[in-house]
């Protein structure tokens, strides 16, 4: 509604649907008006005299919003998968407790079987749409493959990735195949599941290229790839090795010689793992000392820079640290020279770094700058110390790389 005032100085309040007139009173509040929308146009709100429950929006569409249990199931299942909850998290007391009081109160609980069984119907229905997609699709893909074990060594994984353009000329990407590979990690193998996914989603005539890391199976098995691919030029570039995974074997080959400078850090830092008495201990000393307390990051070698992320953490708090191993561990011992080796070595690891972050981007294309990345690695070298102890471990690197 809006207010129109006369000349003679009257008020009134017209309705802007029909065009009604009410008269004005200055103390007499809003019900009225509101009573006659409400009434006269429930369509102007999205609201229902004959619903129990009144939305307060409308859909695009101007309808009202009806509560679906399927369509909750639905959307509870991708975001479970998205956020990588638990199945159980439909079952939670405080979530539904969320969802009844504060959005919908018809919202149900979701058992962790209801939510399985509603991923597996995404999981089919996404898979069945990416299967006509790539079916129809005229241009070419690339692959990354990759084979890996769990913790324990219990089992193994593939997984395999597509990489494409869209009509918009925008890289996309798609998870083909997540599966357990339980077998040997034989050529053979590795090439029978890889033709299996290929022919699943009939690409195996539209690959570009194939990403692998630098494992001898997965290279031996190119040679049947090619022949089962058919790609472009007879396969000159049909094998594109992992340019982080070569910096990583370098840098783990590289840090063998220099454990001598880095290692009473690492030991350091791993009693404080150990020993949970001694980290509440460390807690309540950087606290003293204005410091935050912070978890350091463990050194896990098949996890990429890893150590370069340990040691510029621990640099941070090499004063604290100095202080706190020398009044309560007695077996080992921090000096300056440690940590002066520890700032070069970061040094020399934030290139690789550096280089693994622009090379592991997924939408833009990173091949171009893999001459650019090594170019860095190679300067950073060449300013090292040539008559400096650490040099000569560091060369190294270089060498066994």
């Amino acid at each position: 509604m809006k207010k129109v005032t006369h000349e003679d100085g009257s008020t009134v309040v017209i309705c802007n649907y029909c065009k009604k007139v009410f008269k004005w009173h200055k103390s007499g509040g809003y019900g009225s008006y509101r009573k006659h929308i409400t009434n006269s146009h429930p369509d102007a709100q999205a609201k229902s005299s004959s619903q129990s429950q009144i939305p307060r929006y409308a859909t695009p569409n101007q309808q009202l919003f009806k509560y679906s249990d399927a369509k909750n199931r639905e959307e509870l299942a991708r975001m479970v998968a998205v956020e990588h909850l638990p199945f159980s998290f439909g079952e939670k007391v405080g979530f539904n407790n969320y969802c009844q009081r504060a959005l919908n109160p018809a919202a149900c609980r979701v058992p962790r079987t209801t939510l399985t069984e509603a991923l597996e119907n995404i999981y089919e229905k996404e898979k069945k749409m990416l299967e006509h997609f790539l079916e129809k699709y005229n241009g070419r893909v690339s692959v990354c493959a990759d084979i890996w074990s769990d913790h324990w060594q219990m089992h193994s994984y593939i997984g395999v990735t597509c990489h494409y353009m869209d009509n918009a000329w925008t890289i996309q990407k798609r998870i083909l195949a997540f599966r357990v590979f339980d077998e040997k990690h034989t050529t053979a193998n590795i090439f029978r599941h890889l033709r299996i996914i290929f022919t699943e989603y009939k690409i195996e005539n539209k690959i570009f290229a194939i990403g692998f890391d630098n494992a001898s199976n997965n290279t031996a098995a190119i040679p049947a790839l090619i022949e089962l691919c058919k790609p472009y030029l007879g396969g000159k570039f049909f094998h594109q090795r992992c340019a982080c995974h070569v910096f990583n074997l370098c840098v783990q080959k590289g840090l063998k010689t220099l454990e001598q400078f880095i290692q009473p850090i690492k030991d350091a830092l791993y009693f404080l793992w150990k020993h949970p008495s001694v980290m509440k201990l460390w807690a309540a000393y950087c606290k003293q000392n204005g410091k935050r307390v912070i978890r350091f990051p463990r050194d896990v070698p098949t996890r990429w820079n890893s150590t370069y992320k340990l040691l510029a953490r621990s640099y941070e708090y090499r004063d604290l640290l100095v202080t706190f191993i020398q009044y309560h561990v007695s077996h080992i011992n921090l000096y300056q020279s440690h940590w002066d080796a520890c700032s070069n070595v970061c040094g020399l690891l934030k290139v690789f770094y550096t280089a693994t972050n622009n090379l592991s981007s997924v939408y833009y294309p990173t091949t171009n700058s893999f001459i650019i990345e090594s170019l860095n690695i190679a300067g950073a070298f060449a300013h090292c110390e040539s008559d400096s102890e650490l040099h000569k471990s560091v060369t190294a690197i270089r060498i066994n790389g």
